[in-house]
């Protein structure tokens, strides 16, 4: 792994807890912050499910993130992979990383993004869809390119 990608999980992590703290912040007290009518608001809400906020059995994540954080630092770290895979999987670490922080600290995950009718996320939440959606785009890309 190199440093770009130690510096790219850093300012995801950075930007993550940032507007994390702000929302805390901010928004306690405020109900929903109207950003562009009937398409983006501000609204604090603690997530203690997963994705979605579905309900999870107690015990389940305090073992499941530790697992993903360290099969990802793992295969970011001892694996010669191509420098897409690298990316990919630095932004879902990121993610990890930032969501399970705050589930260790806190017992749930600040959100604070409405966009129309989606549950409300967070950015460690859209680091770990986009490195998802690169890591799928990118594979399907490579096997079409190998054919």
């Amino acid at each position: 792994m190199r440093l770009k990608h130690w510096l790219m999980i850093g300012l995801g992590l950075a930007l993550d807890w940032g507007t994390k703290w702000w929302a805390v912040a901010a928004l306690t007290s405020k109900g929903a912050v109207v950003v562009v009518p009937e398409w983006l608001s501000w609204y604090l809400t603690y997530n203690t499910g997963v994705a979605f906020s579905l309900p999870v059995p107690g015990g389940v994540l305090g073992v499941f993130i530790p697992l993903v954080v360290g099969y990802l630092l793992w295969m970011l770290v001892t694996q010669t992979l191509p420098e897409w895979e690298r990316w990919g999987y630095s932004a879902v670490l990121c993610g990890a990383v930032g969501n399970g922080v705050d589930r260790l600290l806190d017992g749930a995950v600040v959100d604070m993004i409405a966009v129309g009718w989606w549950p409300v996320f967070n950015l460690a939440d859209v680091w770990i869809v986009l490195g998802v959606v690169w890591l799928v785009g990118m594979s399907v890309w490579a096997d079409r390119k190998a054919v």
